[in-house]
């Protein structure tokens, strides 16, 4: 899930309402949730936090991924997924345990 809202209040209380689930954070307002709720219930508890001009995306992440980055994030990822996408030659050879590139829309 994504957002954006220029105001720090409502930045504060959607990232409390994020860490109450496991997830795992991409960016300040970007966040991997897993969640027993379906996206629709998600999405309401994270805009109820938000203003009228904000933005708010949440998506459902493919059980395949791939991704290079921080190893917390492919770690928390690769415990959470399924499957796990073939790895490439340079991301094998920066961190052989890391997939290639993340899909999140895919």
């Amino acid at each position: 899930m994504t957002f954006e809202s220029d105001s720090a209040l409502a930045r504060f209380e959607v990232t409390t309402e994020i860490t109450r689930y496991p997830s795992v954070q991409l960016s300040p307002t970007s966040f991997v949730v897993k969640t027993k709720h379906g996206n629709g219930a998600l999405f309401a508890r994270l805009k109820a936090h938000l203003g009228e001009a904000d933005n708010l995306y949440v998506l459902t992440l493919q059980p395949e991924f791939s991704g290079c980055g921080l190893k917390s994030v492919i770690d928390w990822l690769g415990e959470r997924c399924e499957e796990r996408a073939p790895k490439d030659e340079r991301a094998s050879q920066a961190a052989p345990a890391m997939p290639r590139a993340m899909n999140l829309f895919g």
